[in-house]
């Protein structure tokens, strides 16, 4: 059995100002990404990341937590993989680099000052080293408005040699 769970929640908090918007964007930060159409120099570090074996119930568990701050809010990215039958003697890479980790359809939530938001889209390592303990990829999401559901927007963007522990 392997499933995942997924959450990203997106709250207006002002921590760095945003990149510049022309034509030829460039991010000295190490999550560029877009809003709407909207080119922002992010920053993403590491909430947490786990890997362990519930003994009571044989369930391997990896699962890493990013945080994503830019100059109008920030949000998270969560992906948990599990695996029945984990001993704890060899403890697997369940997390797979090139694997596509899914938001199904309202399955993720948006928290937006006087908008509840839901969005389904995916998160994509292109590199999860564990030994240097550094993560690289791409999300992409279609977030909808439970105001305006007939009109999603897209969010997307990437991450570079996130550091976690």
């Amino acid at each position: 059995m392997k499933f995942i769970t997924s959450l990203l929640v997106f709250t207006t908090l002002c921590f760095f100002s945003g990149c510049d918007q022309k034509e030829d964007f460039s991010c000295d930060r190490n999550a560029p990404i877009e809003i709407q159409k909207e080119k922002i120099c992010a920053f993403a570090r590491s909430e947490y990341y786990r890997h362990y074996v519930n003994f009571q119930t044989g369930i391997e568990i990896e699962e890493i937590s990013l945080f994503v701050t830019y100059s109008t809010g920030n949000f998270t990215l969560r992906v948990t993989v599990a695996a029945e039958n984990g001993d704890g003697s060899n403890l697997r890479e369940l997390i797979k680099v090139g694997q596509e980790y899914t938001y199904q359809n309202n399955e993720g939530r948006i928290i937006f000052p006087g908008i509840n938001q839901t969005f389904s889209g995916k998160i994509i390592f292109s590199s999860f080293d564990r030994i240097n303990k550094k993560a690289t990829g791409t999300f992409d999401f279609s977030v909808e408005s439970s105001a305006n559901p007939s009109a999603p927007f897209p969010m997307s963007g990437s991450f570079q040699e996130v550091g976690f522990e």
